[in-house]
């Protein structure tokens, strides 16, 4: 649906699990809330990319896949980057990019702040995500 506002999270989560699991079993669809996104050789992965909320499911996994750009990376998804969930979020509640926010209906969320109308921020994001392996390493190395 070209008026979803997740279309490119979307498309960048169905091209990681492409990508690692060779289009077999459920990589053409989007895991549900609080299911893990993808299972490769064992590992569980959380797949994340710009501003998305940070839910608690998050520590069942083992590793987070990260893209600040996922309208670019769905077509190249193996250009992300592999952290553990410690890393992840070490990294950006180091960086100060983690915030709380109600909802409508009352629920707080933990969501990765807003990046992109800071250069300085986006810089400082880039910079400290080039320390960890790519998608391709990762998958080549396991």
């Amino acid at each position: 649906n070209v008026n979803d506002s997740g279309i490119y999270g979307k498309a960048f989560e169905i091209g990681v699990k492409s990508f690692l699991n060779l289009n077999k079993g459920n990589s053409k669809h989007v895991s549900a809330k609080g299911k893990h996104d993808v299972t490769f050789h064992g590992m569980t992965f959380e797949i994340k990319s710009n501003c998305g909320e940070i839910n608690d499911n998050i520590n069942t996994n083992n590793y987070v896949i990260y893209t600040m750009d996922n309208r670019t990376e769905c077509y190249k998804p193996y250009n992300a980057r592999v952290l553990t969930v410690e890393q992840f979020k070490a990294l950006f509640y180091g960086l100060g990019l983690v915030r709380t926010k109600t909802s409508t209906s009352g629920a707080v969320k933990t969501t990765i702040q807003s990046y992109k109308n800071s250069k300085k921020k986006s810089q400082a994001l880039a910079r400290a995500l080039e320390q960890f392996e790519t998608l391709e390493q990762f998958a080549s190395k396991h």
